[in-house]
């Protein structure tokens, strides 16, 4: 077990490490690493006739202030991306439309979904609540709050959410990463991801 966890968190660091090269971003607020696995004997987790794993979660934050265009255009091959690119060239700087009180920003995009990446924007004008339950790292989800039972997680690191809300004012966007690799997994189901495809210069 402790081999393919040290494996899993070779590969979600590997991951990341490619797409911050990619996105071009440099300004690291937070990173944090969340193990979590079920509860009970190793060897009958991996036996089991459903679906019983372990998975490393890694998530890190950076703060931005670049070009929105550029970044979408460094991830050409990604799901949303298309979209997320119509979006802002139509809409950013005008209303944002359900909500005519407050303008489109980074923010309203959809998360790319870069092979095991989640990359999303988060704005200064992003409500609280929303930082609270939709951002991959924001913040840690309460172990005993008894939605993941039987699971138990061991938590490296920070959420990034305190840190931006007494920054976000001197900062455009806040680019926030998250990729998980599940270890100690039924051996007849696997993941099989591709790489992410960076902008040819």
């Amino acid at each position: 077990m402790a081999k393919r966890r040290d494996a899993a968190r070779r590969t979600v660091a590997a991951r990341l490490d490619q797409a911050r090269r990619t996105a071009g971003v440099t300004k690291e607020i937070s990173r944090l690493t969340i193990d979590r696995c079920r509860r009970g004997n190793d060897d009958a987790k991996n036996t089991e006739d459903f679906l019983s794993i372990c998975s490393l979660i890694q998530q890190r934050a950076y703060v931005w202030d670049g070009d929105v265009n550029g970044f979408l255009d460094r991830f050409p091959k990604c799901e949303y991306t298309p979209m997320n690119r119509d979006d802002w060239r139509k809409l950013h700087g005008k209303p944002a439309p359900g909500d005519l009180a407050r303008t489109f920003d980074a923010g309203d995009l959809p998360g790319l979904e870069c092979s095991t990446v989640e990359i999303e924007f988060v704005t200064s004008a992003t409500p609280q609540r929303d930082l609270e339950t939709i951002k991959p790292g924001a913040i840690i989800m309460d172990p005993d709050s008894g939605i993941d039972d039987p699971y138990h997680w061991v938590v490296e690191g920070k959420p990034w959410l305190a840190d931006w809300l007494k920054i976000r004012r001197k900062n455009r966007f806040l680019v926030a990463m998250s990729t998980i690799e599940d270890y100690a997994v039924d051996p007849r189901w696997t993941r099989s991801p591709l790489p992410i495809q960076s902008r040819s210069r």
